[in-house]
């Protein structure tokens, strides 16, 4: 199968999604991943709709993790891009997807 590879953000206990509380989660810019950043999947293909192993991978990540930036856990999971493709100018620096 195809690598998708995973970006490990800081670990922060003090911050981790218990699931309770998640209302008095601390605020997140929606550029930048957010308080409850874990985890996130390398983008490979900038610029195109995440692959199918990339969005299986975010899934994954969002049932350990929940959302990045309120630690809230779903069902589905969005794939954010992390910085938003809009703004990643860097071409050195990878661009993640996030779970929302």
């Amino acid at each position: 199968g195809e690598h998708v590879a995973v970006y490990n953000a800081s670990y922060n206990p003090a911050l981790h999604n218990t699931g309770r509380a998640v209302s008095v989660s601390p605020a997140s810019h929606v550029t930048l991943p957010g308080a409850f950043a874990r985890a996130g999947v390398v983008v490979d293909n900038r610029g195109v709709k995440p692959s199918p192993s990339m969005r299986e991978k975010v899934q994954e990540l969002g049932r350990m993790y929940g959302c990045h930036h309120c630690g809230e856990f779903v069902q589905l999971y969005i794939s954010d891009h992390q910085p938003p493709t809009v703004l990643h100018i860097r071409q050195d620096a990878p661009q993640i997807l996030y779970t929302v």
